[in-house]
């Protein structure tokens, strides 16, 4: 798993590539946790464009984002899902909580 960020449009964008998964999950918090602790914006948007697979353990990733991002007042959003990651996404109901762009 590969993450990318950057600022775009007023937002912190995060462009993840690959896989995420149990193996990754670790990495892809710490990484993405230290470019949000140093962040000014409002708005934090996860690209999932380029991502293959997620399990259960990317759920957890992209929950406590929301999470750690909702206790500070920002706004958390996920973009271009592809079908088999926008599947598990709305299976385990994240959409109630991250909404979709």
């Amino acid at each position: 798993m590969i993450v990318k960020h950057e600022e775009k449009d007023g937002a912190l964008f995060f462009t993840m590539i690959g896989e995420l998964d149990h193996h990754s999950a670790q990495v892809v918090r710490e990484e993405t946790d230290a470019a949000i602790d140093v962040c000014d914006y409002k708005r934090v948007v996860f690209d999932l464009t380029y991502m293959s697979f997620m399990d259960s353990s990317g759920i957890g990733v992209l929950l406590g984002r929301y999470k750690r991002l909702a206790e500070n007042k920002k706004q958390c959003y996920i973009l271009n899902p592809v079908p088999i990651v926008d599947r598990i996404l709305t299976m385990s109901g994240v959409y109630k909580l991250i909404k979709r762009l």
